[in-house]
């Protein structure tokens, strides 16, 4: 008796992990269906009947990305540098830290969507207001709105750390043009 409901047991289980993974899947795909519609592209054909939004956006992205490049070639340069220094450890830490934290901020920014970095609700709130009501079910955000505000705190993340690299690559070359003199 006690197997037969070990057995019941082990399928409802198996059964909530399905409806669960078939849930995720659902949700992201109606993500994923509103984030091809509803996002603007940085070029519209409608508005912008002489590209000229499309040109700006597009030197915008080269402009950030090299200087991205830049920023990030340096920080190797002057980590290789100061690892042959005397007493330049402190300098030496705070540039390898920046130098990963920039990895993983690029590493985000240039991630693609899944059902692991979409933060997808535990519930549908719809269809919880029509089966609990509407003051039972507080207000949730969209996927949409969600994921554009962790896009935008990437970016926002990502200008900070350009702004430190480059205070400590300052530091650096005062550091460096110091023992020459």
């Amino acid at each position: 008796m006690a197997d037969f409901l070990e057995e019941i047991d082990d399928k409802v289980d198996s059964n909530r992990v399905a409806d669960q993974a078939d849930f995720l899947m659902n949700q992201f795909e109606k993500f994923t269906h509103d984030y091809r519609e509803k996002t603007e592209p940085s070029c519209c054909a409608e508005t912008d009947t002489d590209h000229s939004n499309c040109e700006k956006a597009e030197t915008q992205q080269k402009r950030a990305k090299k200087e991205i490049v830049n920023i990030t070639r340096k920080l190797q340069k002057a980590l290789v540098s100061l690892e042959m220094m005397p007493n330049s450890s402190d300098l030496l830490i705070a540039l390898r830290d920046k130098n990963s934290e920039l990895r993983d901020v690029i590493v985000k920014l240039n991630s693609e969507f899944s059902t692991s970095s979409v933060p997808i609700p535990e519930y549908d709130t719809v269809d919880m207001k029509c089966l609990l009501g509407d003051e039972q079910v507080p207000n949730q955000k969209t996927l949409l709105e969600l994921v554009q505000e962790d896009q935008k705190e990437v970016q926002r993340n990502l200008d900070r750390i350009l702004v430190e690299a480059e205070i400590l690559l300052q530091e650096y070359d005062h550091i460096k043009h110091g023992l020459k003199n």
